[in-house]
């Protein structure tokens, strides 16, 4: 089959080369062929400047497209590119499946493109060549009725692209309002004043086409009054930030929550619960802000499991289960520990929270009188 590197097989590389083995047999983008159930790899070599000479003990499958039976793993045929210059990992572009037609015969063929000018046609049934060029797109002879159906193909998809962009972006402009007013409330409970907008814009010109659409989102906020909206990465604070992004998810999860809902035994729907990990989520807060974070984080965990790690015993007094976590050395190696605490011993770790290496009786009676509120 295929060896991957550090499979036999794949370290064939001259001597001195160890290093640069990781890039052998890089997995470049990759075509299915589901009808037959034929995966197609196009498989890369390291860079040129990595490897001198003509590399004579070079890998079978290094600089080559392997078709392999999907369902077996079985190597079907593959194509050997011989000059190594041509291919490298960020050159190879994902194979085309396309059916030409030949002396009257319909032939499933198999399209490679490489940005640096190289293509080549192979018969995806037993991987002959039909063609190659090392030349530009616009000089390829690629029989018309191929090209005239792929501009056909190209143009319905492009239609079909932009009709589902634009009904994104229509519902991303019904949910940025709503989600903005819901943030800017839930910001200001967590000891904030601000205003708070998101700006979605763009055009449906092909340039600005991408996977999730073509508008181009951005949060803007103002932090103070009378000041105007900039761009939330910005202006924030650290400890803005950190509140901004917790009442993001809140909304957005609220949101979430109403649609997420699966159905019980007895035909009724119930929330799906997430789990969900704030770390660092006290970076520049303490005080007030810090135990508002704490209630609104204990707010979101009533339909959810919320995960924190923390450094404020404002904060920790909401959960309701208390870890530690402990860096430990054994027989000459670091482990890191993690374990549940409860009862004296948590009032203990969230008066150490409060007071520092010292403990005093005022920090234990302050300790308990956090978990006795918070919990």
């Amino acid at each position: 089959v295929i060896p991957r590197p550090g499979e036999t097989g794949s370290d064939t590389w001259e001597p001195g080369s160890a290093s640069n083995r990781a890039a052998a047999n890089a997995w470049a983008p990759l075509s299915v062929d589901t009808e037959r159930g034929i995966v197609f790899l196009p498989l890369t070599s390291p860079a040129t400047n990595y490897y001198g000479g003509d590399r004579k003990g070079a890998n079978l499958f290094s600089n080559a497209l392997v078709a392999v039976q999907a369902a077996t793993g079985k190597r079907l045929w593959h194509y050997q590119i011989s000059r190594h210059d041509l291919w490298d990992y960020d050159g190879v572009n994902e194979p085309l499946l396309v059916d030409i037609e030949r002396e009257g015969k319909t032939i499933k063929a198999l399209v490679q493109a490489h940005r640096n000018g190289y293509f080549y046609c192979l018969n995806r049934e037993d991987g002959k060549i039909i063609w190659q060029k090392n030349n530009s797109y616009s000089e390829l002879e690629i029989p018309a009725d191929v090209r005239e159906r792929l501009k056909v193909e190209l143009a319905e998809a492009a239609q079909q692209y932009l009709q589902a962009a634009r009904t994104v972006s229509k519902k991303r402009h019904e949910a940025a309002s709503k989600l903005e007013k819901s943030v800017e409330a839930a910001i200001n409970e967590l000891a904030m004043k601000v205003n708070f907008r998101i700006e979605v814009g763009g055009a449906d010109d092909d340039g600005n086409w991408s996977a999730s659409g073509f508008d181009a989102v951005l949060y803007m906020i103002s932090t103070n009054p009378g000041e105007p909206l900039r761009r939330l990465e910005q202006i924030a604070s650290g400890g803005e930030m950190s509140r901004v992004m917790l009442t993001l998810k809140t909304s957005v999860e609220a949101g979430y929550g109403a649609l997420s809902t699966s159905k019980n035994g007895k035909g009724r729907t119930r929330r799906v619960q997430r789990t969900m990990v704030f770390d660092e989520i006290d970076t520049g807060i303490g005080g007030r802000a810090a135990e508002a974070v704490g209630k609104k984080l204990k707010v979101l965990s009533r339909a959810n499991q919320v995960l924190c790690v923390t450094h404020l015993p404002q904060i920790a007094t909401f959960a309701d289960h208390h870890y530690t976590i402990e860096k430990k050395q054994n027989t000459g190696r670091t482990r890191t520990v993690v374990r549940r605490i409860t009862g004296e011993e948590r009032t203990e770790e969230v008066a150490r929270m409060l007071s520092g290496a010292k403990l005093t009786e005022m920090s234990r009676k302050h300790a308990e009188q956090m978990l006795k509120a918070n919990t």
